[in-house]
């Protein structure tokens, strides 16, 4: 149950395949082979990434099959990358996120027959820069082999396949509130012009024209805030991997100790996070082991809701008694989480003589 560290990287990652094959066969866009490779090659060329913790470099490739983005790092769409250092077994770890850039976003707008085309453009306070509207291409004049001074803005002109244009501008102040929620400032301090085409990009595109496959653009940017932040709240893919190695860890213990409840509560919670956190767990076991463990964690739940299902009715009754002892008995043990979950069903009544 716990990771092996007699494991390679490409044994590690092999683990996900059936995972990552299962979304990646609802686009078509990436395919196992590939894209399999080019993680083990970014793991074996950085070493900073080869030692971030294994659950998360394996949640990043799954990802890598819900946006279906590449990895090929000569197109430049995504990358593996280590970033926000946790504790682990005692140690320092690194987590492995997946970082889309600003032409990812571009690529799959353009794939998805939203828009034509599409540019981010840095404005520089040496510029010469008009805005002329939401609907036509301002003028921006400069010299970029010169020093064009600090940035004071930026804009995304995109084309529709009508040929409209639609132009989103953002200034200082806006670029400056969401650098501050990011969750992440490394980023942000080595690729800033980066970061800031990747936000006018995300905003602007809320304006393009709707297609029956903008699925793929939001979850890229539901990856994006996941792991850089946002100061918006975008819903996250049912897709994405989103567990971390703690709640991992945390889920094995659950089986360790045949703690029914635990399980259950672990579910529920997950559950209220994202539709996927909990399935995302329930396919983490290794190959030859799968069919087993999930088969424990199936009993668990069973055996968990019914726990569930006892302690409520067991509370129900003693509130009817006027039992304040045996309601104490009752929710002295259970977690802040196991007792909410108990909770949900209780109608005012009872719920106002909880303690």
């Amino acid at each position: 149950m716990s990771e092996d560290k007699q494991l390679t990287w490409p044994q590690y990652i092999d683990k996900v395949s059936g995972r990552f094959n299962e979304i990646a066969s609802n686009g078509k866009h990436v395919t196992w082979a590939e894209e399999s490779m080019f993680a083990v090659q970014s793991l074996q060329k950085n070493p900073k990434l080869a030692g971030c913790i294994p659950l998360t470099v394996q949640n990043a490739v799954i990802n890598v099959a819900a946006v279906g983005l590449t990895l090929n790092p000569a197109l430049g769409y995504a990358y593996l990358v280590p970033e926000a250092a946790k504790q682990l077994d005692g140690q320092w770890r690194d987590e492995c996120m997946l970082r889309v850039s600003y032409k990812g976003l571009v690529k799959i707008a353009t794939d998805s027959g939203s828009i034509m085309l599409c540019k981010a453009e840095i404005v520089k306070e040496k510029d010469e820069f008009l805005y002329t509207g939401a609907f036509s291409l301002p003028e921006h004049k400069m010299n970029p082999f010169s020093d064009r001074g600090k940035t004071v803005g930026v804009y995304c002109a995109a084309k529709t396949h009508q040929g409209d244009w639609i132009i989103d501008v953002m200034g200082l102040d806006d670029i400056a509130k969401i650098k501050e929620k990011a969750k992440t400032k490394t980023v942000w301090t080595e690729w800033e012009d980066e970061m800031i085409k990747k936000a006018i990009i995300k905003r602007a595109s809320k304006q393009w024209p709707k297609t029956d496959r903008d699925d793929r653009l939001d979850k890229a940017i539901a990856v994006v805030n996941e792991y850089e932040g946002s100061g918006e709240l975008v819903p996250t893919s049912p897709e994405l991997a989103v567990c971390t190695s703690e709640t991992k860890e945390y889920f094995d213990q659950m089986i360790t100790k045949s703690d029914a409840l635990g399980m259950f509560v672990l579910q529920c919670t997950l559950s209220e996070q994202s539709d996927n956190a909990f399935t995302t767990l329930y396919h983490s076991f290794e190959k030859g082991q799968k069919g087993k463990y999930q088969r424990i964690v199936d009993d668990l739940l069973k055996h968990g809701f019914s726990l569930v299902t006892d302690i409520r009715e067991a509370l129900k009754d003693a509130i009817d008694r006027g039992d304040e002892m045996g309601v104490k008995e009752l929710i002295e043990d259970l977690t802040a989480d196991a007792l909410n979950i108990v909770k949900r069903d209780l109608s005012s009544e009872y719920l106002q003589q909880l303690p």
